[in-house]
């Protein structure tokens, strides 16, 4: 066995050498533990803003909401499937539109991208007010350019705080309240009347909708109704 002196000698004449590797050590903990944190934070992420009942439609190949297309027409077949559930006689539906547009900070200036999803009223009411909640303010009025804002936009950009006003794509969008959705990624979107969003920007379209199913086991079944129809190309993910 080798004495602990020894090492310690051993370390002292290679003063270099030892904090090299010290420090290499501790950067790979380091990075290690980042990678880590990371993962967690994405995986809570997810966790919060998806559920195992829910199927979204994508437009095929496309990667996320931004990368895809739905056409109105797509939203309005699919909202009357036979697997999606039904509430008060309507489809549980959400189709939205995402887009990323630049706000200028409020703080250190300089602009920075941030999401705006447009959403419809039924849409809102029987699918996304289940993770969403109302912390301050109101929920803003169908068919106009109020928007609410998530808690983490709230005092970061110019215009985004509740009674002022966001300056985008030639319009003034009113904040009108606040909202939460359990630390989600929601938090940091900023969400209008859809058939606005679309005017303001000159779309014709939804990037992608979100559907309750009726059970979680219709969900194979809607992929294969959805796969198959030329109309469209789409299909449907958990």
């Amino acid at each position: 066995m080798i004495p602990i002196s020894y090492n310690v000698r051993s370390i002292l004449r290679r003063r270099f050498s030892a904090v090299a590797t010290s420090a290499a050590l501790g950067l790979l903990v380091f990075v290690f533990t980042a990678m880590l944190m990371l993962a967690q934070g994405v995986e809570q992420t997810l966790r919060a803003t998806g559920s195992p009942q829910n199927a979204v439609f994508l437009r095929k190949g496309a990667t996320t909401e931004l990368t895809s297309f739905l056409s109105r027409e797509a939203a309005k077949s699919f909202a009357a499937d036979p697997a999606v559930a039904q509430s008060g006689g309507k489809p549980v539906a959400s189709p939205e539109l995402l887009v990323i547009l630049q706000l200028e900070r409020a703080q250190v200036g300089g602009p920075a991208n941030v999401a705006f999803r447009g959403v419809t009223p039924d849409g809102f009411q029987l699918l996304r007010a289940e993770t969403v909640r109302l912390v301050d303010g109101r929920l803003p009025r169908p068919a106009t350019s109020e928007v609410m804002i998530g808690k983490a936009v709230r005092g970061r950009y110019v215009g985004a705080e509740l009674g002022q006003s966001i300056r985008k794509a030639r319009r003034e969008w009113n904040v009108v309240g606040i909202f939460e959705a359990g630390s989600s990624a929601f938090e940091s979107e900023v969400w209008a009347d859809a058939d606005q969003l679309m005017q303001a920007l000159n779309r014709t379209a939804y990037s992608s909708m979100t559907v309750r199913l009726s059970s979680r086991s219709e969900l194979d079944g809607l992929k294969v109704r959805v796969d198959a129809d030329p109309r469209f190309n789409l299909e449907a993910r958990r």
